[in-house]
Formats: C-alpha cells, sequence, structure tokens
C-alpha cells in the first residue's frame, strides 16, 4: 500500500492520489497481520523474532519514505493553478490536466492563457469533441472569431447533433456578420434541443434585426414559453409589438 506513493510500484495511470490516506488505511489489514501472526507463530516461532525485526525496520523505512513524498507532494498545493500545473509536469501529454487548467484560468478572467491550455488539450485528445468547444469559446470571448469558427466547425463535424456547437456556430457566425448561416444553425439547435430558450431568443434577435417582425415575435413568443423568466426576450418582444402598432396600415 505505500509502495506506490512512494513511485516505485505504478499500477494505473493516474500521477496523484490522496497520500495522506494511505497509511492510515493499513489499520484496515491489522486484523489480518493478528491472524497472520498467530499463524506465523504457531508454525516458525524459531525465526520469527529476526524476521520480526527486519520486517518492523522495514515498515518504518517505508513510512518515512512516504511521508517525506507527501509533503513534497503538498508542497505544490499552493492554489488550483499551481497544481494543476504540477500535475501537468508530471504528465505533460494527459489532455484532461489542459482542460482542467483551461477552465481554471477562465474562471480567474484569464482567457488568453485559458487559449493556451485549450489549444493543448484540443491537440492531445483531437476526437473529444470537448475540447474543441472550449478553445471555440475561449477564442470567441477575446474576438477571435475566425479560429473560433474553425473549432466549432470541427466540433461539429465530430458531433453534428451537439446542439450546444451550431448554437455557438451561429454565434459566430453572425459576429462575422452572416446572419443568414447563423439563423441556419440556430434553427438547427432549436430542432436538435426542442426544450431549449436560447436557439428560439437568438433567431428572433436576428429576425428583428432583418425586419421580419411577424416572425420575430413569435420566436419571442416560444423562447417565453420555454423560459418565462427571460425579461430581455419578455421587453424585446414589448418593443416589437409596440413598433407593430405605431406602423402605419397598407
Amino acid at each position: 500500500m505505500i509502495l506506490p506513493t512512494l513511485g516505485i510500484i505504478r499500477f494505473t495511470s493516474s500521477v496523484t492520489a490522496n497520500r495522506s490516506m494511505y497509511l492510515p488505511m493499513v489499520g484496515l489489514l491489522l486484523p489480518l497481520a493478528w491472524q497472520a501472526g498467530r499463524w506465523w507463530n504457531r508454525e516458525a516461532s524459531t525465526t520469527t523474532t529476526g524476521l520480526g525485526v527486519v520486517v518492523a525496520g522495514l515498515g518504518t523505512a517505508l513510512s518515512i519514505g512516504s511521508a517525506s513524498v507527501t509533503r513534497n507532494y503538498q508542497s505544490h498545493w499552493r492554489d488550483s493553478v499551481g497544481l494543476l500545473q504540477y500535475y501537468i509536469s508530471q504528465k505533460p501529454n494527459e489532455g484532461r490536466f489542459h482542460t482542467r487548467l483551461g477552465n481554471e484560468w477562465i474562471q480567474r478572467n484569464d482567457h488568453r492563457s485559458a487559449i493556451v491550455e485549450f489549444r493543448q488539450a484540443a491537440r492531445l485528445t483531437p476526437g473529444w469533441t470537448e475540447s474543441h468547444l472550449n478553445l471555440g469559446r475561449a477564442l470567441f470571448t477575446v474576438g477571435e472569431f475566425v479560429e473560433a469558427g474553425q473549432s466549432f466547425a470541427t466540433a461539429l463535424r465530430q458531433s453534428p447533433n451537439d446542439w450546444r456547437a451550431r448554437m455557438l456556430m451561429g454565434m459566430t457566425l453572425d459576429r462575422q456578420a452572416d446572419q443568414n448561416g447563423a439563423l441556419r444553425e440556430f434553427q438547427t439547435a432549436a430542432q436538435l434541443a426542442p426544450k431549449a430558450a436560447q436557439p428560439h431568443f437568438n433567431m428572433a434577435r436576428i429576425l428583428a434585426a432583418q425586419e421580419k417582425n411577424d416572425e420575430a415575435v413569435e420566436e419571442y413568443r416560444q423562447t417565453l414559453r420555454l423560459e418565462p423568466r427571460l425579461s430581455e426576450a419578455r421587453m424585446a418582444l414589448e418593443r416589437l409589438l409596440a413598433k407593430r402598432q405605431e406602423a402605419p396600415p397598407d
């Protein structure tokens, strides 16, 4: 139980463990050790004393080593970023660690640093759609719409029925002034996620910008049917209805 914490024996791909728990867990073996000791004393009483000293010495050495390794491991736990960077130094080709570090940078509002980590994650786990979505979202946030669109396109090739990817692609196309392309993505997202309000809200916003007010009104109403508390949709609907009443008759 102690050897794996020293890094001498590895039986999983993990680079971290709750090392502080390993030594106390030895207590679970005490009943077994007690029974084994009774058997040993009965079968080999003449050699037990010397061997017992050797075993006790070995156990003490391993315990000291485990404590030392645990102390060294905990020294890296200054904060979440420092700990994740330590993980990556131990296993740099593990995409999950880069993803977790990227998410940590997002929480700290450092999107540029997050992009660096999400790029690594996408390179190391190219078949995982979430890697490309994470990278695309971070790029979108800092205004890198072309590259964000490329990331979302990769995600859609892998998971064409992921409504989140459709939404994100639509938002990116909208920022690139491709309203028709954005509208198609939002429509597909609405079909894939019929209980989601956001696709209808984005469709309504684009339709209103295109002066297709009747269609926009219907999409805002559908948005509110799905999410009645969305005040932004309610205010936009009220503005459109007021505008339609003010319009002169044909």
